[in-house]
């Protein structure tokens, strides 16, 4: 079933909005110098927190559980930066997904330079798009003359 121009639109909304505030969350942390805190680090907080009360369980031995939690600061950075990195993916490949013929998996595959160049005119076949007559319904816009 293929998905009309109209939802791939607000996919591409929703991924635009996402890349925001993946990238709001990398400045508020990597750069501002006061504590800034949005949902992205709140969350990968959250998660690898539960995470170490669940590794750790209810024992009372303190030195057990310290050496379990010694590695909560890095494995939340590790997270954080996964975190930041798939919202970003995923956040870019919604915006690409208005602009491919075939469906978000295609979208999700784009790399490279390819990932970069709009397909659009003669020469975009030329560039590794394959059969440029195969586009979405609603993409005439993208073709030169409008045609």
């Amino acid at each position: 079933m293929a998905v009309p121009v109209a939802g791939r639109s607000l996919a591409a909304v929703a991924g635009g909005g996402l890349l925001i505030a993946a990238w709001a969350s990398v400045i508020g942390t990597l750069i501002v110098p006061r504590r800034a805190s949005g949902w992205v680090t709140r969350w990968t907080d959250r998660i690898v927190d539960w995470a170490f009360i669940v590794a750790v369980g209810a024992g009372d031995d303190y030195l057990r559980r310290e050496r379990v939690r010694v590695a909560q600061g890095v494995t939340l950075l590790i997270v954080q930066f996964l975190a930041w990195l798939g919202s970003s993916f995923i956040g870019f490949s919604l915006l690409l997904w208005p602009f491919v013929a075939g469906g978000i998996t295609q979208a999700l595959t784009m790399r490279g330079r390819y990932a970069l160049v709009l397909p659009a005119g003669p020469g975009a076949a030329r560039l590794g798009y394959g059969d440029m007559s195969r586009r979405p319904a609603g993409a005439g816009w993208l073709r030169p003359g409008g045609a």
